[in-house]
């Protein structure tokens, strides 16, 4: 027999414009791009509701981790500053080449910081979180996600399958975390809000429309013994 708790994200489309603009600004600064992720996640964590009505925060800090936000931004601009001779298709794909190169670090930035984010929540019914996935399998997630990108409609449900093994991954206690949602219900979502998007001024409503959905279908579950 097992319980169910639902969560929900009760956060608005005004804090998400304010917090998302701050997280983006000082990730172009580079260096306080990690204090720009804590206060973001700050804000997300807060906002979670449990239907129990457990509450979390969030008490990770930029300093933390801030090296490895700042090796994973300088990183990314590589490929943008690759040039080969005039011809475009070559510059194209030698940019391609470099990000696959560059893959297996990004995806080590990546796993530190995916325990650094679900190490620093902390619940008030006292439960503990941790993210004890490995490393290669981690990497090959990532390596589908990316390779999916290129199929047009295959990263919505190679996104959902790898929400599903990082729910199955974090260690809580005497609950398990699972993600219930569907491949299509992430990819019409998600085409709804990039074409909102194109009028600019939806935005933070629009993605805080995916996001609800995202946390909305995780849910916590947790054996009951039967007496």
């Amino acid at each position: 027999m097992t319980e169910e708790r639902r969560i929900d994200f009760t956060g608005t489309g005004f804090q998400a414009l304010g917090w998302g603009l701050l997280a983006v600004l000082l990730s172009f600064l580079i260096i306080p791009a990690a204090w720009g992720a804590a206060a973001l996640n700050r804000w997300f964590v807060r906002n979670l509701s449990f239907s129990d009505g457990t509450t979390a925060s969030f008490e990770g800090r930029g300093g933390e981790i801030w090296g490895y936000f700042v090796i994973g931004s300088l990183l990314g601009f590589v490929p943008q500053f690759v040039r080969v001779g005039e011809d475009p298709a070559t510059s194209f794909f030698v940019s391609i080449g470099l990000l696959i190169l560059l893959l297996p670090i990004n995806a080590a930035i990546g796993l530190e910081i995916q325990r650094w984010f679900f190490s620093s929540i902390r619940l008030s019914c006292g439960t503990n979180l941790n993210f004890k996935g490995n490393y290669g399998p981690y990497l090959g997630w990532v390596l589908l996600l990316t390779l999916s990108v290129y199929t047009i409609i295959g990263w919505a449900w190679a996104s959902v399958a790898m929400l599903r093994w990082i729910c199955r991954n974090v260690e809580a206690g005497q609950n398990q975390l699972e993600f219930v949602g569907s491949g299509w219900g992430l990819f019409w979502r998600c085409i709804l809000a990039g074409l909102a998007s194109i009028v600019i001024i939806p935005i933070p409503w629009v993605w805080l429309w995916v996001v609800r959905w995202v946390t909305g279908n995780m849910v916590i579950v947790r054996a009951v013994p039967n007496y």
